[in-house]
């Protein structure tokens, strides 16, 4: 663990990459090596491989501990779930979205069965719909998506661990009909993040001037010239109130007369 973690910050050090993979090329040949416990030490390479960009053999790998794992599935359930989420998160660095969905959808099932977590599930859900995007089928990464939310309804309030989850969901969403040009749907999923983020935050945090920023851009692209002008008009009234003196109220002042030009 701690030769990984070494790793992740020496960036350009490559004897110490070659170093490594070395080593963990003798661990895996030394079966003997006692100080690797069996049903880690496979994660543990595939993980050093995936860190190193070999992805094949950390695939390799991890399609073992699968195969092994699946006999013992009632008693092996939680590390058979660890597992299929690292080997999806390896096909989609490969490119091979059709096979993470799938491994990612089979991790979803049973997560459910056996009592994960939501942020987990909702975790997974995601990566499910990223490759559905990936792979060119909207329809269900919106399913994906959908999902997502259904789940964090009504836990999303008050705790930030569900609050950037749900803000990051929506706004996937928004920007998937948004791609897919259905622009009322993506403005509806833009309304309710606003909501949503207004909720939970202080009208200050960036994070409310970045979700009024993106509303207006994606509603001045879609033509909606009303709503555009409604989310500048609100983006001026919050830098007024905390930076008064900033350059940003002259740009945003420009912008709400071109739209209300555009708006007439």
């Amino acid at each position: 663990r701690l030769m990984r973690e070494r790793l992740s910050t020496s960036k350009s050090d490559e004897r110490y990459k070659t170093w490594y993979y070395a080593t963990c090329e003798k661990i895996r040949e030394r079966k003997e090596f006692k100080s690797i416990n069996c049903d880690e030490g496979a994660e543990s390479r595939a993980d050093a491989y995936f860190d190193l960009c070999n992805y094949g053999e950390a695939a390799t790998l991890l399609r073992t501990r699968v195969t092994e794992f699946h006999p013992l599935l009632e008693e092996k359930a939680d590390s058979y779930v660890r597992v299929l989420c690292k080997l999806g998160r390896v096909y989609s660095y490969m490119g091979r979205h059709l096979d993470s969905v799938a491994v990612y959808h089979e991790a979803f099932g049973l997560m459910g069965k056996i009592g994960y977590s939501v942020e987990k599930r909702v975790d997974c859900l995601v990566q499910v719909a990223a490759g559905y995007e990936q792979l060119s089928d909207p329809e269900n990464a919106d399913d994906a998506y959908a999902t997502a939310t259904e789940l964090l309804d009504g836990l999303s309030d008050g705790e930030e661990r569900f609050v950037g989850r749900m803000t990051a969901v929506l706004y996937s969403r928004a920007k998937l009909f948004y791609g897919r040009q259905e622009f009322e749907s993506a403005m509806v999923c833009m309304e309710r993040l606003l909501e949503h983020v207004k909720r939970n935050y202080h009208e200050n945090h960036p994070r409310v001037f970045e979700t009024y920023t993106t509303f207006q851009h994606m509603a001045q692209k879609a033509g909606d010239a009303k709503r555009a002008l409604q989310m500048t008009e609100k983006m001026i009234e919050i830098v007024r109130r905390h930076a008064p003196s900033s350059s940003k109220l002259v740009t945003l002042t420009t912008r709400v007369a071109d739209l209300s030009l555009i708006h007439i």
